[in-house]
């Protein structure tokens, strides 16, 4: 396993959508609105794990979604952390391609595919950090 980070900045108009989607519900990693509540999903051999804002999202938010080389996911709104969890670790790349805005194939969230986003996607990074 080796870590993740997503971030960027949502000005969602709708209050649910995917904002990036990499995989499907056996493998994979999606972070969405939910009501309005920012949530990142991460499965590992078909069990999903969901860590999600207590907060509804309203206006223009921050995001910074990682998941480390131990299998811990962390979810942070405008730089403060509001959930974290144990996920586990994929052991390969996941299948379906990088998706953003929709989960267009196989539902790595707690949603219906293709749960499209409405509103605005800005800075969007996706990486894998040094060292990692």
């Amino acid at each position: 396993g080796r870590s993740l980070q997503i971030k960027g900045t949502i000005r969602p108009s709708s209050p649910s959508g995917v904002i990036l989607a990499h995989g499907g519900n056996r493998a994979g990693y999606s972070v969405y609105l939910d009501e309005g509540h920012l949530c990142f999903a991460a499965c590992v051999n078909k069990t999903r794990t969901v860590v999600r804002s207590s907060v509804a999202i309203t206006g223009s938010a921050n995001f910074e979604a990682n998941w480390n080389s131990k299998g811990e996911v962390f979810l942070k709104v405008n730089g403060k952390l509001v959930g974290k969890a144990k996920a586990g670790v994929i052991r390969h790349e996941p299948g379906d391609s990088i998706q953003i805005g929709a989960d267009l194939i196989q539902g790595v969230g707690n949603y219906n595919t293709p749960n499209h986003f409405s509103g605005i996607i800005e800075n969007l990074t996706f990486k894998y950090p040094s060292g990692t």
